[in-house]
């Protein structure tokens, strides 16, 4: 399952999904799909919870150095799709990542480098935004 949260200049948008894992053995990749709820607010105007289907494709690498990570998303709400591609690094636990992604209503492209906090699966996120010219901070929960 999964959640997002974004604020943007006069609104908001929130995002959530359950996804399951396609059972096929394969070392190339993991495959999840299931469905997805979203909605948009303008101002004090709350959007329609739309209903669609999500699709993801991510493959995690274990390396000598720490890890790397690709991933694949796609959702027919708006018909949006994101790509990412994550390098970490064990020591000092600094992971450096680009992505893209897509819909009806956006299009970003960025670069982040994120710290995670040690023993807690949440990192700390700090990066920029090229197509809005935006820095950014937040947080990522990730439990795997």
């Amino acid at each position: 399952y999964g959640g997002s949260a974004v604020k943007y200049d006069g609104g908001y948008a929130l995002g959530f999904n359950a996804t399951y894992k396609v059972p096929f053995r394969s070392e190339l990749v993991t495959v999840r799909v299931g469905p997805s709820l979203g909605t948009a607010h303008d101002g004090d105007q709350p959007g329609p919870v739309d209903l669609g289907v999500k699709i993801v494709a991510e493959r995690y690498m274990p390396t000598k150095f720490g890890s790397l990570y690709l991933l694949a998303d796609l959702n027919s709400i708006d018909q949006s799709w994101f790509v990412l591609s994550q390098i970490g690094f064990a020591q000092p636990g600094v992971a450096i990542e680009l992505s893209h992604g897509e819909s009806a209503t956006y299009a970003e492209t960025s670069i982040a480098i994120a710290k995670r906090l040690t023993g807690s699966p949440v990192s700390l996120r700090i990066g920029y935004r090229f197509d809005s010219a935006a820095i950014f901070a937040g947080l990522s929960i990730n439990t795997f």
